[in-house]
């Protein structure tokens, strides 16, 4: 009887650290299917693009959603990801629903519910299955360092 519990206990810290909202923070947001990371390049530096280089963005409660602060503008105040499917990182600030999907893997969705999606070298809102491409990580400092030493390990 102890150990069913003791098993029931385990599930459930298991699958709860593995659905786990996301918190405010700063983070490298990087796509699932191609490993590569969404930032501000190509038109005027700051269309939504993804990229082998990480960029820290701030990702803020805002109403029912989350805002993601870029931190990449051409002059402003206008430095978030905001909506659209010829989207850009210095836009005004949008509350977009991120939803957990297991495995620190998530879903970012703008507010007409369309999907945070990579295409080739660009990022856009869709309307998509959800795949690979529309799939995200949400990366902090501690675990850029950590796959920066895990690499670094096999020069050692």
């Amino acid at each position: 009887m102890k150990f069913k519990h003791l098993l029931t206990l385990a599930s459930v810290v298991i699958c709860g650290t593995a659905n786990a909202q996301i918190t405010a923070g700063e983070y490298f947001i990087q796509n699932v299917g191609s490993g590569e990371y969404l930032n501000g390049a190509n038109s005027w530096g700051t269309k939504a693009s993804a990229t082998k280089h990480g960029q820290k963005m701030g990702v803020a409660a805002s109403g029912a959603g989350y805002t993601i602060d870029s931190r990449i503008s051409n002059g402003g105040n206008n430095h978030f990801v905001n909506q659209g499917d010829n989207l850009f990182v210095d836009g005004a600030a949008v509350a977009h629903t991120i939803t957990a999907l297991g495995d620190g893997v998530y879903t970012v969705q703008s507010p007409n519910g369309d999907y945070l999606v990579q295409e080739g070298a660009y990022v856009n809102f869709k309307a998509v299955e959800v795949t690979d491409a529309a799939k995200w990580k949400f990366l902090s400092m501690d675990d850029m360092f950590k796959t920066l030493d895990e690499a670094t390990a096999l020069l050692r």
